[in-house]
């Protein structure tokens, strides 16, 4: 097994078109939880990332050639608590998230696939080259249902 079936988005209101489904690592992580009555918690960093490819890269004239480039910054949000930079477009002047907790990242699913293995309330350190400097920035991950409302 692969994944438990979420839903099903579909134009016919039928067994065709596009079906959602919870990965079976997080399922089984999750399922003594539920099994309880509990509310299942995510962990949300609060960003909106895009993994640095080599033709992003030299588009935007990046001096790193992998990483997750940090193109918004939520408000209220455990990154923009933590100081992270990101323009609202993909630009030059956005933080690289190069590592997390000691772990390299390439791409935006390793650093959600990371941000999975924690929990709500723990502490993560990012190596972050921001202006083309190396600078470690912390943050307190939040649960991903109280992020703030914009309005």
């Amino acid at each position: 097994m692969i994944g438990v079936d979420e839903s099903i988005q579909s134009p016919v209101q039928g067994s065709v078109g596009v079906g959602l489904a919870v990965p079976i690592n997080t399922a089984k992580r999750v399922l003594p939880a539920l099994e309880k009555g509990q509310t299942v918690q995510h962990p949300w960093l609060g960003i909106s990332g895009q993994t640095i490819t080599p033709a992003l890269a030299n588009s935007l004239g990046l001096a790193r050639q992998s990483g997750v480039l940090v193109v918004q910054v939520i408000a209220g949000s455990p990154a923009q608590s933590a100081g992270m930079h990101g323009s609202g477009q993909p630009d030059s002047g956005d933080d690289i998230i190069t590592g997390i907790d000691g772990h390299s990242l390439n791409s935006i699913e390793e650093l959600t696939s990371f941000l999975d293995t924690k929990h709500v309330g723990d502490h993560v350190t990012m190596a972050v080259v921001r202006g083309g400097k190396s600078i470690s920035v912390g943050a307190t991950l939040a649960d991903f249902k109280q992020q703030p409302t914009g309005g």
